[in-house]
């Protein structure tokens, strides 16, 4: 396995406070150093916005940065299932069930590769 070139985690979010003409409603964090930012995606849309819109923009930006934060976790996750199906053998299960699961691991392996990590 490639040892990954991002931040390790645990990344967590941490709220911006309340919007005040602010457009940063968030920052994802691993320890003291920022790994990004999450901008006001209500600003970015439109300044005359309604309330119900301004709401949905805010649900998204805080969804997105779970998500962002989420991302070391999920490439661990992701690792453990595919050296775990390899060490059982299920990379190479015979049988129909067996194409669809090969094929999970190819994209699996495909969204690792993305996040700059590949396995052995």
């Amino acid at each position: 396995m490639t040892k990954p070139a991002f931040t390790p985690g645990p990344w967590t979010v941490q709220d911006a406070g309340p919007f005040s003409g602010n457009v940063v409603r968030a920052e994802v964090v691993a320890g003291e150093f920022k790994v990004c930012e999450i901008e006001d995606s209500a600003v970015n849309e439109d300044q005359n916005i309604g309330n119900h819109a301004r709401k949905r923009a805010v649900k998204r930006d805080e969804a997105n940065a779970r998500l962002i934060a989420a991302s070391p976790k999920l490439v661990e996750v992701i690792e453990d299932l595919l050296t775990t199906a390899k060490e059982c053998g299920f990379d190479t299960w015979p049988g129909d069930s067996a194409a669809e699961f090969a094929a999970a691991c190819t994209r699996a392996r495909e969204a690792l590769a993305t996040a700059g990590v590949t396995l052995d």
